[in-house]
């Protein structure tokens, strides 16, 4: 009896050791397991991590990109306005210039007329001046004639005075023609002296009568131009005038 209570303890006692030898070899597993799982989980949060730091960085490159191209954008918008405006006060001053063309026109227009009307209009304050330019042209043609006459009288007076210069030489040269034993010593110098003498005579006449040229065409010349001068200071006159009224 004893014996048989001894073997059933001893029994169940080896079924509770097969247990926990199956329940240990089970949690061992399940540790095993876990700590693989584990491992893999912590392999993966890594690549997880990885990937959310390159998602990160993929995010910041697109919100720059974004910035930059709204930039671009403000800056195509501000230079689409920039031209907008330029083509406008392109057009606005094209439109202007031939604006002001066309007032010059209108303006050239009315002065050719307004002359027109003052020279039909002063016509007989015109005909004095036409008169008083006509009588001092004819005074510096007398004055001109006069000056010609003077020169020609000159002109004829130093051809008599080279007449008589050459035929005084004439004379000279006949006279020392003679034979030199007759001559006195020094004759050729004089001959030569005369010479001389006569040329130099024949240059100042010449000189004179250029000079008297010069004179005579220089006072035309103030004649003239005192004249044009005189012409516009009265067109002048007139012009105020015509405005005037």
């Amino acid at each position: 009896m004893l014996q048989n209570k001894i073997t059933s303890e001893t029994h169940a006692l080896s079924l509770d050791t097969d247990v926990t030898a199956a329940v240990s070899e089970d949690i061992a597993q399940l540790t095993s397991q876990g700590v693989a799982q584990s491992r893999e989980l912590q392999a993966k949060e890594s690549l997880l991590a990885r990937q959310q730091e390159a998602i990160r960085l993929r995010t910041e490159d697109i919100a720059r990109g974004t910035q930059a191209l709204h930039d671009q954008q403000a800056t195509l918008l501000l230079q689409n306005a920039e031209l907008e405006a330029l083509v406008h006060e392109h057009f606005a001053l094209r439109e202007a210039t031939h604006e002001g063309a066309r007032h010059l026109l209108a303006i050239a227009d009315a002065v050719r007329l307004r002359r027109d009307s003052l020279l039909g209009q002063d016509g007989d304050l015109l005909a004095p001046v036409a008169a008083r330019l006509d009588n001092a042209l004819e005074e510096a043609a007398v004055q001109n004639a006069q000056l010609e006459s003077s020169v020609q009288a000159e002109a004829r007076a130093l051809a008599l005075q080279q007449t008589d210069a050459a035929a005084d030489l004439l004379a000279t040269s006949h006279h020392w023609r003679k034979p030199v034993d007759h001559a006195p010593p020094d004759a050729n110098t004089l001959a030569r002296q005369g010479l001389a003498q006569v040329l130099a005579d024949m240059r100042q006449v010449g000189l004179a009568v250029a000079v008297s040229c010069q004179a005579g065409r220089a006072r035309i010349a103030r004649v003239q131009v005192g004249l044009g001068l005189f012409l516009l200071g009265l067109l002048g006159v007139v012009g105020m005038i015509g405005l005037d009224r």
